[in-house]
């Protein structure tokens, strides 16, 4: 895992599979490593997901939004060097009430090509976070509460049956 999963996961913010046989055939190299784990240690298990649960560890696809909502929160509070302007657009409402500050603007595209970018997969997940989750200040104290928050009531994964 320490040395697969960093390669993995490299570039995920600027690409990433939107494609469901691509999700599932990046999937299958944990997958398949998870297998041999719980066999090797006489791990009993009933299909991939109870083996990440048993292992405590996330899916990959759940890792990647996990990355792309960090590495949103660190263009918006200028933790990185990208501007922020290239990139995303606060919405800006006079009627705002039901969401945090933050809220970007969701792009609307002409081609299709631009359906899947890190901009457009990546708004929409983060203004259903809650406000105390992306108004929180601290980078560290972020991380934390990002990891608490489950993901999947804000986003739907690929069903790996």
């Amino acid at each position: 895992m320490t040395f697969v999963r960093p390669i993995m996961e490299y570039g995920s913010s600027i690409w990433s599979p939107y494609m469901k046989d691509h999700i599932i055939s990046i999937e299958s190299v944990q997958r398949s490593f998870t297998k041999t784990l719980c066999r090797r240690c006489n791990i009993p298990f009933n299909s991939y997901m109870d083996r990440l649960q048993k292992l405590n560890i996330r899916s990959l696809e759940y890792r990647r939004l996990e990355n792309d909502i960090i590495m949103v929160y660190k263009i918006i509070n200028k933790l990185v060097d990208l501007q922020f302007e290239s990139i995303f657009e606060f919405y800006k409402s006079l009627y705002n009430t039901r969401r945090h500050k933050y809220c970007l603007k969701l792009a609307s595209f002409k081609y299709m090509a631009y359906k899947h970018t890190f901009a457009n997969r990546t708004a929409k997940v983060w203004n259903d976070l809650p406000a105390k989750l992306v108004t929180t200040t601290s980078f560290p104290v972020f991380k934390k509460l990002l990891k608490s928050f489950e993901l999947s009531s804000v986003y739907t994964f690929t069903d790996f049956k």
